[in-house]
């Protein structure tokens, strides 16, 4: 079974004034954006920050936040969120939202596991029963009710297929960093396993090497170099030619940042 393309259909998008965030409106010269540091309710996990010299290097960078929101989008940025592959130092979400203005209050209360199988779906479908089966899922039918009552799928004959993902997720484009003052090999092993969710993943450093070694390495990795203070990269991290949603933990971010801004809450993943 190959994987289907997700997200075939287009959907024209508007712009929206943007609004308070429940995370706070953080405004500097360059890129306005909304933060979210804490849980706060979203059913986000976030890693509480700890004193020291690469937390430092994080203020620094926010407090010069360099990506501007693209024209009808704004940007939500995650400090440390905690996923299955570790909690990157800050993930940047641009999302349009006119596409999550009318998603249904009830959306909050999907987990972890429903959008798995969302993605799942908008990969590999449409499935049958035997075809869950084949890919692990032995037990969908709550999941697939949920989705279903939120008309996130559908299901035609005997096969469930994903809701054109135009009407379903709103983000664009996912930036991951991880801050490193040394052991530069590591934070190129972060970054590199950063790239199963994000759009783009990059080392952030306090000062451009004296060497090339670090250039050398991030770029065999496909993952880029990225100066606190600088308004551009130094290294520019290649862009997943994949679209968006690339793994379910876009999912997450999908839904975290419809949620950080007051138009969904509760408990969900």
């Amino acid at each position: 079974m190959t994987p289907a393309r997700f997200g075939n259909a287009l959907c024209a998008v508007g712009s929206n004034r943007r609004g308070d965030s429940a995370g706070g409106m953080i405004t500097n010269p360059r890129a306005p954006y909304d933060l979210v540091a804490t849980s706060q309710g979203l059913g986000a996990r976030v890693r509480g920050t700890r004193p020291g010299p690469e937390r430092d290097l994080v203020d620094w960078f926010l407090t010069e936040f360099p990506i501007p929101a693209p024209a009808g989008q704004r940007v939500t940025v995650f400090r440390e969120p905690r996923l299955e592959s570790g909690s990157p130092d800050v993930v940047a979400v641009s999302w349009r939202e006119v596409t999550a203005a009318g998603w249904p209050v009830q959306r909050a209360q999907l987990r972890r596991g429903d959008l798995r199988l969302l993605h799942l779906l908008g990969s590999f479908g449409p499935l049958e029963e035997s075809d869950f089966k084949e890919l692990g899922e032995v037990d969908p039918w709550r999941s697939l009710e949920r989705l279903d009552q939120l008309q996130l799928i559908n299901l035609k004959g005997t096969a469930w297929r994903a809701a054109p993902v135009c009407r379903t997720f709103a983000v664009t484009r996912i930036v991951a960093f991880e801050a490193k003052l040394a052991d530069w090999t590591r934070a190129i092993g972060q970054a590199s396993i950063n790239r199963w969710f994000a759009s783009e993943s990059y080392v952030l450093i306090s000062d451009a090497p004296r060497t090339s070694t670090l250039m050398v390495k991030a770029r065999s990795a496909g993952v880029g170099v990225w100066v606190a203070g600088a308004r551009r990269p130094l290294l520019a991290a290649p862009r997943d030619p994949v679209r968006q949603p690339i793994s379910y933990a876009s999912w997450l971010f999908n839904e975290w940042a419809w949620r950080s801004a007051g138009l969904g809450a509760a408990d969900g993943p």
